[in-house]
């Protein structure tokens, strides 16, 4: 194969009915079909979600509200985006000779010199999709969740690019400290709206140009928009490029690495080639899917990433109000992504809103994840005025999950497993560990039971729902204590903990 082209192949994998098929993106603007993405992983999903989101974001981009609003509810004419792709046409090849999309054309094959001999700087492709094993890695624990390194031993051009497009944009390091990670750090969280059907979810998260003008500098005149497969990013640390000085498109298609597609002797997609060398930048570049830390941001200090992750020890919808609302001027913490903020005050106005929220969970090292995250949280019209009511039901779940840290001090206090040594108290590794347990088996319960307030969620009587996790930590206690109820010894102090548990849920929602 000579080339595939994002913007002519059939690449997108739907599904409609129970009917999958592969559709091209003229096919999917053109035509108000009720297609689905439909790939194997969430993740996955939501990477091919964005990454069409971001082709038609910097090809087809409106010029105001009223042209996005005539694109949300009409379909493209086939005239219109034959002549829209003519100028990105180089631009989208990722097999392309001089451009190859999200690549780098000059990387090598090093120590190849016989047919059939895998090059030196050979990587499985299998490392572009963020979990999988990688075939050559040497370390146990890049297997250990695997029957065996080969879980892949080959792909579809279209889920290549997704993948590369993933790993640059929302994954980590190609290879630790010698490779860089995108514009947003590692692993940031992604939010993005969701509609009756693909096209229109596309264009629910196409921002026009009027609004980035008046509240971004993304499309100032004088940004670089190369993409940075055509005008490479500074691989000098001496000279790094000036985050303020990325453009839109150059920005949303940000390749931190220096890597290739291998296509060996027999034509076979077999993985791709790496070339080691840290990317530099100064700065920070606003991406519009990501909540942000507004303050950080202004701040600009390399040690402080002003990008929403997610936490390992806390659930998605513990940040809900970063996905959803933007803080006040002067207050900490993220503020919700640009494309929230658009929907908002165009095709969202007076409606309701279904947002995805997604990421990856940094796990010990640089280059491992804990758990991917793949949420989709519904809120009726109505919803940019409902701030104090989502932080309130927040609240409730939170401090029910304090209320099971007190009843696991108060089983210590009576087990004399909480011992005061120079005027400080110290938990014995019994009540940590305990109290790690109830915490993780509390909010891994909580997921569903905040869904199940979402889907019939009324905020004129927000209070009723405190009883969901008031049951929801009583039967967290009960689960996790009902061992030591059979020893006589240990009963008092489970008694003593069941008593300050419902002691401290009668208490949730006094201060609201």
């Amino acid at each position: 194969m000579t080339g595939f082209n994002l913007l002519t192949e059939d690449w997108i994998p739907v599904q409609k009915q129970g009917q999958f098929e592969t559709i091209s993106l003229k096919s999917l603007l053109c035509n108000d079909e009720d297609w689905q993405i439909c790939l194997s992983r969430d993740d996955m999903e939501m990477a091919a979600l964005q990454l069409i989101v971001c082709i038609v974001q910097v090809i087809f981009m409106p010029d105001d509200k009223y042209d996005l609003l005539d694109a949300y509810e009409k379909t493209m004419s086939e005239a219109d985006y034959e002549k829209g792709i003519v100028s990105f046409m180089e631009w989208f090849d990722l097999l392309h000779p001089k451009y190859p999309f999200m690549q780098c054309a000059d990387v090598k094959a090093k120590d190849a010199n016989s047919k059939g001999q895998t090059p030196k700087n050979w990587t499985s492709f299998q490392k572009l999709f963020i979990g999988l094993p990688e075939i050559s890695s040497s370390s146990p624990s890049s297997k250990a969740f695997f029957n065996t390194a080969y879980e892949i031993n080959n792909a579809f051009y279209g889920e290549i690019a997704i993948a590369i497009f993933q790993q640059a944009t929302n994954g980590f390091s190609l290879g630790g400290a010698q490779f860089a990670v995108g514009l947003k750090g590692s692993m940031p969280s992604t939010t993005l709206i969701q509609a009756t059907n693909l096209r229109k979810t596309i264009w629910a998260n196409v921002i026009n140009k009027d609004y980035f003008h008046q509240n971004t500098s993304l499309l100032d005149g004088n940004k670089n928009n190369n993409p940075s497969w055509v005008v490479l990013p500074s691989f000098d640390k001496s000279s790094p490029e000036n985050a303020q000085s990325i453009g839109l498109l150059r920005g949303l298609f940000w390749q931190p690495a220096k890597i290739k597609l291998f296509v060996d002797d027999d034509h076979i997609l077999s993985g791709f080639l790496t070339e080691p060398g840290m990317s530099y930048f100064e700065g920070f570049w606003k991406h519009p899917h990501t909540p942000i830390d507004e303050i950080a941001f202004k701040e600009n200090k390399s040690s402080k990433k002003p990008f929403l992750s997610l936490r390992r020890d806390y659930p998605v919808w513990t940040e809900m109000l970063s996905y959803f609302y933007t803080k006040s001027p002067g207050q900490e913490g993220a503020s919700r992504a640009v494309v929230v903020s658009h929907y908002e005050q165009t095709i969202g106005r007076g409606k309701s809103i279904n947002l995805v929220v997604g990421g990856y969970v940094k796990g010990g090292s640089q280059e491992s994840i804990a758990a991917r995250k793949h949420e989709l949280y519904g809120i009726s019209s109505g919803w940019e005025n409902q701030i104090a009511e989502i932080n309130l039901l927040i609240s409730y779940g939170l401090d029910a999950q304090k209320a099971l840290d007190y009843a696991i001090y108060s089983f210590g206090k009576e087990l004399n497993e909480i011992r005061t040594i120079r005027n400080k108290e110290q938990e014995s590794n019994l009540i940590k560990k305990l109290k790690e347990q109830t915490k993780k088996n509390y909010f891994a319960g909580s997921e569903p039971v905040f869904h199940s307030i979402m889907r019939r969620l009324d905020v004129s009587e927000i209070s009723k729902y405190k009883n969901y996790f008031v049951q929801l930590a009583m039967g967290t206690f009960d689960t996790t204590f009902l061992p030591y109820e059979h020893d006589p010894k240990l009963l008092k102090a489970v008694v003593a903990g069941r008593r300050t548990l419902t002691r401290n849920l009668a208490k949730i929602g006094d201060n609201n």
